[in-house]
């Protein structure tokens, strides 16, 4: 191999998402303790010396490929864990969070009506509608954040089974099309190529890109539309890409609405903060799965929401590549 010698090809090996975890067997014409050492510690699975016996060859291979096996188990299993872990917590701190902001309105409000302002009849009228108003948000809330509670807590697991992105965005876009329309709001969905495939957990990832696809539906600009796309990235990194053409958020909102929801206390909750209630718990999920959630403002006008998934995860075709 000019320019390069095996354990340089085990370093590169080892660098590449695709083949991360690829059992690498390194046979060699010396059994030199040094050159071994320098191989495992490059990355290498096993190690055989010349002359190799056969008979023993293949035994040695389906050890390796088990030892992968059971840390892949492992690997996954840890990932559930974290899963459930992790959406408990963000499911959780939603609920508080939507709890506690309306029952602050509620109480502020009662405090300027009833003491400092005491009301005549109409006064009184109004004050009960409003408050009527706050506890139908609040039961309307609860409605929305409980079946989470209930279903993603109890099922999301981040197994090993293959996904279409085309089907998962599909069904997703199906999903808010009402939504969209009640909204003033078009969908466009970009060419996805029928052979890409994640591996994950389907209703844990249609939840978190749902999620998305519905904060941006309902906070975009009503006439205009919302596009959805994907970005196969060189190194295969999968990014789905949700572009809205709303007003913009700022980057401060866009952090404070990434962090986890128990950690905002002392804002106000805003519009913004109200739109993407929905980002802690997409991310979650993605993180569950090893990725990640992005939000970026984009120019002159418009949000980026992208749900990225590692390439470990992702079967395309090198075709696919962007």
């Amino acid at each position: 191999m000019p320019g390069i010698d095996g354990y340089a090809l085990i370093r590169c090996i080892r660098s590449h998402p695709r083949t991360r975890r690829l059992p690498i067997l390194v046979i060699t014409s010396t059994a030199d303790p040094v050159a071994v050492k320098r191989a495992l510690e490059a990355g290498a699975t096993s190690f055989l010396a010349k002359p190799i016996n056969w008979n023993l060859f293949g035994h040695h291979i389906d050890y390796m490929i088990r030892v992968e096996q059971t840390n892949s188990i492992e690997r996954f299993t840890k990932q559930r864990a974290e899963a459930v872990a992790r959406a408990k917590d963000a499911l959780s701190a939603t609920l508080a969070a939507r709890v506690r902001g309306q029952t602050r309105k509620m109480v502020a409000a009662s405090e300027v009506e009833l003491w400092r302002r005491p009301p005549d009849d109409g006064q009184s009228l109004d004050f009960a509608a409003g408050v009527l108003a706050d506890a139908r948000e609040l039961e309307e809330t609860l409605d929305q954040v409980l079946p989470f509670v209930r279903s993603m807590t109890e099922q999301i697991v981040v197994d090993d089974r293959l996904v279409s992105i085309e089907r998962l965005i599909e069904a997703c876009v199906e999903r808010l099309q009402l939504l969209a329309a009640k909204g003033d709001v078009t969908i466009d969905i970009a060419r996805i190529p029928s052979s890409m495939r994640v591996r994950c957990d389907e209703p844990a990832m249609s939840r978190a890109v749902g999620n998305l696809l519905q904060n941006a539906i309902e906070f975009t600009t009503p006439g205009t539309t919302v596009r959805v796309g994907i970005e196969l990235r060189e190194d295969f990194v999968l990014s789905i890409n949700i572009d809205d053409d709303g007003p913009g958020v700022d980057p401060d909102v866009i952090a404070r609405c990434l962090k986890p929801l128990d950690q905002r206390e002392g804002h106000e909750t805003s519009a913004p903060d109200q739109a993407a209630l929905g980002l802690p718990i997409a991310k979650a999920i993605a993180q569950a799965h090893g990725g990640t959630v992005e939000v970026m403002p984009r120019s002159p006008t418009g949000t980026r929401a992208s749900l990225i998934v590692p390439a470990e995860l992702v079967e395309a075709k090198l075709d696919d590549v962007a």
